[in-house]
């Protein structure tokens, strides 16, 4: 009896081993709580749970619908296929080939940068290739769809190659390629042709990446373009450099050449918390509005409590000596509508043009408003209303109240304007109701000229047009191609009538 169960026990012991290999699956799933519970305090973690597991020893195996949950993540694949063979488990699976996972689902329960900080960067790694196939990750309302995300390890780290798309913190994201590379001296994360959208607005980078050092500080740098309020911009270079609470960022964008406004380069730099809060410095380069160059602008911004801000000092004595226009003032942007709490527009060799606590509304189509009140050094202009959609497409609809015509360098004349007049598109004007006292020019001069009439295409056109002066009322009528002509001609052409 002894001398059978001798050869009864090796043999069963034997076929037993046999069956375990090419039948491992069945012993899997027939002790699944078990085995459930072994590999989940194997990998710490509170739960492994799967449906069933096919395969064997010598083909792999696949599992269906597995779920992983921590207290960090929850994670669910439909399928799962383990690339294991005999020779891994007599190596305690120190060496597996790969593990592939199809239409997964991550859930994270912690902060984004929770998980930046605690990346492990271990070259202990058991596995060496990772493929997940039709991945989402979910935190909130945020997710991300990636079409494939491939892990491959070495014995020092681990990079990351991955495609996808998606919604993160309010912003729609288009990657094309996220390259990152995991070592036990520092961590990077490379996006190549990623595109950032939020509400109308869109962010294009050819390259984006982010750096750790080994005491696990980073870095963001990128450069790209964007479409930012309808501008089309050139972003030279980004640079972020977190900190516990306010972290730094530093902006250049390339040359600008729009109808409205442009500049060589727009450099921002500062502090900020989120995108709810920041505030900096800014310097614009050669700026130029509606095609006139300005002085260099610098100042401060800040948004906080969805209203953005921008002050620039008022100029010193030595640049008002500069032939440039300068532009100053306070102005407090909330959405669409622009409060021009102080802005000053001087010209070299003129008063200041001021608007104090004006209103206007703007959009990334164009910018409009009513009821505007403009003070110069004498006298008063008054916008009833406008709407500038380019340089070459807009209208004014203004009143003069005894303003000084000294301002239209042009015109090169004197006196102080009242009436209506009505401009659009650089080549129309209309002018009515129109008065110029003490009027002045070379040698001609008047107590009053009062005129109605246009201006199109190149051509003043006079319909009424009366001068006074002491000795009596001059009636005169004519349509002239330029104002210097009409002042050359203005006695050949002048009809008198003298009134008692």
């Amino acid at each position: 009896m002894f001398q059978k169960l001798k050869i009864v026990v090796p043999v069963f012991f034997l076929l037993f081993f046999i069956s375990c290999i090419f039948f491992t699956s069945i012993y899997l799933n027939l002790f699944k709580t078990s085995f459930q519970k072994i590999l989940s305090s194997k990998f710490n973690v509170n739960k492994i749970e799967y449906k069933n597991i096919s395969g064997n020893f010598i083909n792999g195996f696949q599992i269906e619908e597995l779920i992983i949950n921590t207290e960090d993540y929850f994670a669910l694949s439909k399928q799962v296929k383990l690339d294991i063979n005999l020779s891994d488990a007599f190596n305690g699976f120190s060496d597996i080939d790969s593990i592939i996972f199809f239409d997964s689902i991550l859930e994270l329960k912690k902060d984004y940068l929770d998980y930046f900080d605690s990346i492990e960067t271990s070259n202990n790694w058991t596995i060496n290739f990772i493929a997940l196939n039709n991945l989402k990750i979910e935190k909130n309302t945020d997710n991300v769809f990636f079409d494939n995300l491939n892990i491959a390890f070495d014995k020092d780290g681990y990079v990351i190659n991955a495609k996808g798309e998606g919604k993160l913190l309010d912003y729609s994201l288009d990657i094309d390629r996220v390259g990152a590379k995991i070592y036990s001296n520092y961590k990077e994360f490379d996006f190549t042709d990623l595109e950032i959208e939020y509400t109308n607005n869109t962010l294009f980078f050819n390259n984006f990446n982010i750096s750790f050092d080994s005491y696990n500080n980073y870095i963001m740098s990128g450069i790209g373009n964007g479409n930012v309020l309808g501008y089309n911009l050139n972003i030279d270079s980004l640079n972020i450099v977190p900190y516990q609470k306010e972290h730094k960022y530093y902006l250049d964008i390339g040359s600008l050449n729009d109808n409205i406004f442009g500049f060589n380069q727009l450099t921002l730099y500062g502090d900020f918390i989120d995108l709810d809060y920041f505030k900096g410095d800014f310097d614009i380069y050669s700026p130029n509005l509606f095609q006139k160059d300005f002085h260099h602008i610098n100042g401060k911004i800040e948004y906080l409590d969805s209203i953005f801000t921008i002050d620039v000092p008022f100029v010193s004595k030595v640049e008002e000596k500069q032939k440039k226009h300068i532009l100053s003032g306070y102005i407090e942007i909330q959405d669409t509508l622009v409060n021009l709490r102080k802005v000053q527009l001087k010209t070299r060799g003129y008063p200041s043009l001021l608007l104090n606590n004006q209103l206007i509304y703007a959009n990334q189509h164009y910018f409009y408003g009513k009821d505007i009140s403009v003070d110069y050094k004498v006298g008063n202009l008054f916008i009833n209303d406008f709407k500038v959609e380019s340089s070459a497409e807009y209208f004014f609809d203004m009143t003069f109240d005894n303003f000084d015509i000294d301002l239209f360098k042009g015109l090169d004349a004197n006196g102080y304007l009242n009436g209506n007049l009505y401009f659009a598109n650089n080549d129309s004007a209309y002018f009515s109701n129109a008065k110029i006292e003490d009027f002045s020019y070379k040698k001609y001069s008047f107590d009053e000229v009062d005129l109605e009439g246009s201006f199109n295409n190149d051509e003043l056109v006079i319909s009424d047009l009366k001068f006074s002066k002491q000795i009596g009322f001059l009636n005169v009528t004519g349509s002239f191609t330029s104002l210097d002509n009409f002042y050359n001609k203005i006695i050949n052409k002048i009809k008198v009538r003298i009134k008692d």
